[in-house]
């Protein structure tokens, strides 16, 4: 069996599970919803450093979680069930607490959302549930309201829409670069989206993250579509062309976290459900280097770079669908993995967000897999508690 087929055959079981169906249940012989992955070590054994916090107004999976400039954070669309959401709100990490704000002018699951240098926040693409969306937004902290800008130049949701975002980064010249069958770029000053590219692989891809990295340029992971082949490139603002990087021998969904020496730290999800392989992207040399791998599965997973320049990797699908509780933390100058505890509530396709003070709010995501699935709207917060600990 071909891996990309793997990776869509994943993809169409959880829609499936997201169908209308008479039972909310588990199927039979599917692990607790806060056990670790089957192939991890037992979290019970490591201290939590994980707190839970307010819940959401609304349970979702496969929303977006933006920092803005305040320090709030805005929780927007999402999945709940069989239902794409319009809905959005604002998590104050001061009393720790989610708060309405206005609602999105379209309803979005596995949208984008981007911070923009003038302080909006630039939603775009997704699906409705129904169909792919080739419209975006802008939401204003100000007002606290969403107003739809230029549309783009085709919808992007791929099969995957309604799990995973459009790839997408702010460039260094404000503009913003999105990534699908087509590149295309938004431009704040303007409000209207432009075609980039062509990438330099003809071949079909489906791109699984794009990267800003240190120098400008962006870097793009995927897969051929049906050919179980790695795909890598780079974009160059500078020339707007793409070129071909690596080579990248890995084919299934993945996490890309620039690590603070400028170098990027790629786990890749095997959907067999054994560890995840690890490798790690050095921009100078143009190679991808295989550093070995995760201690659990981490498929549909969150991850985030911490202030100390360590890497937390959490949550995740385990065997049966439910989401896992089982966290870990990436150490660069050891290029090692310690679990890092538990969450309260297993997760998939949730958010993970930096906050200024160096914690991690970690929203939603897809906690017990059935018909339908059953999304969470709780919330929580990771406190760092360094190496050992």
């Amino acid at each position: 069996m071909k891996k990309l087929a793997i990776i869509e055959t994943v993809i169409l079981v959880f829609l499936a599970g997201c169908a209308s169906a008479p039972a909310n249940n588990p199927p039979a012989n599917t692990p607790a919803n806060n056990s670790p992955s089957p192939t991890s070590p037992s979290p019970a054994t490591s201290p939590s450093n994980f707190t839970t916090v307010g819940s959401m107004s609304a349970a979702r999976a496969s929303h977006t979680a933006t920092l803005l400039p305040n320090g709030e954070v805005l929780i927007a669309g999402g999945l709940n069930g069989t239902q794409a959401l319009a809905s959005a709100e604002l998590y104050d990490p001061a009393t720790k607490t989610f708060a309405a704000t206005g609602n999105m002018t379209t309803v979005r699951g596995g949208h984008t959302a981007i911070l923009l240098p003038n302080g909006k926040v630039l939603i775009a693409a997704g699906s409705d549930g129904t169909q792919q969306l080739a419209s975006a937004e802008l939401y204003d902290p100000t007002t606290g309201m969403f107003a739809p800008t230029g549309g783009m130049k085709s919808a992007r949701a791929s099969a995957s829409a309604a799990v995973l975002p459009t790839p997408a980064v702010l460039l260094a010249n404000g503009k913003v670069l999105f990534i699908g069958d087509d590149a295309e770029v938004y431009d704040p000053s303007t409000g209207t989206f432009a075609l980039a590219g062509p990438y330099a692989d003809t071949a079909s891809i489906l791109w699984n993250t794009a990267t800003l990295l240190p120098d400008g340029r962006v870097l793009l992971i995927g897969a051929t579509y049906g050919a179980g082949v790695g795909a890598a490139e780079l974009f160059d603002p500078q020339s707007g062309t793409f070129s071909i990087t690596g080579p990248r021998t890995q084919v299934e969904l993945n996490t890309a976290t620039l690590l603070t020496n400028g170098t990027v730290l790629v786990v890749t999800a095997s959907f067999d459900f054994s560890t995840d392989e690890v490798a790690v992207y050095d921009p100078a040399s143009g190679t991808f280097t295989d550093i070995g791998n995760t201690i659990g599965y981490h498929g549909y997973s969150a991850a985030v770079r911490l202030a100390d320049g360590t890497v937390l990797i959490s949550g995740g699908e385990m065997i049966g669908g439910n989401g896992s509780s089982f966290t870990e933390v990436y150490f660069p100058s050891t290029r090692a993995f310690e679990a890092a505890g538990s969450m309260a509530t297993g997760r998939q396709m949730h958010t993970s967000t930096l906050l200024p003070d160096g914690t991690v709010l970690i929203t939603g995501g897809l906690s017990v897999y059935g018909f339908p699935s059953q999304m969470t709207s709780t919330a929580e917060i990771y406190t760092p508690r360094g190496p050992g600990m």
